[in-house]
């Protein structure tokens, strides 16, 4: 059991050591579809990816708590785990990717309406522009 938590253990924090730096990449795209694409693949983070990666979370705080019942009832000395590993690193990590995922979407959702507003303006701007180029071959042909 003890050899299990700390495999799961590992994992699950190679994982959100993998997984952080993808959420901290702002890289700024050019079109509001580049962006919906980044958005859409938030989404499959959080539905697909995630959940699992929660409930890996959710048994290995089990494993632990097991553990150390398991061990107590025989006598044993409590179980603990290698540097690092501990539940509450487990924690302080996955508080850390919540913060990550969180500026990952504002930083999103705030792009979006920003490439929105610039698509607007320069919508705007090119009708401006045709209506005077129009006037100007009006003026030429006058």
């Amino acid at each position: 059991m003890m050899e299990d938590y700390e495999k799961l253990a590992s994992d699950l924090l190679e994982w959100i050591r993998r997984t952080i730096p993808w959420l901290e990449n702002r890289t700024q795209e050019k079109t509001v579809k580049d962006l919906q694409a980044k958005q859409e693949d938030f989404r499959d983070y959080r539905t697909v990816h995630k959940p699992p990666k929660v409930q890996e979370k959710c048994q290995l705080e089990i494993s632990f708590n097991t553990l150390q019942t398991k061990l107590r009832l025989n006598n044993r000395p409590a179980f603990m785990p290698s540097e690092g590993r501990m539940v509450s690193d487990i924690n302080l990590a996955w508080l850390s990717l919540e913060g990550a995922e969180k500026g990952y979407e504002e930083w999103i959702l705030s792009e979006i309406r920003r490439l929105e507003r610039l698509e607007h303006l320069a919508e705007k701007f090119h009708q401006k522009a045709a209506i005077h180029e129009s006037w100007t071959d009006g003026m030429i042909t006058l």
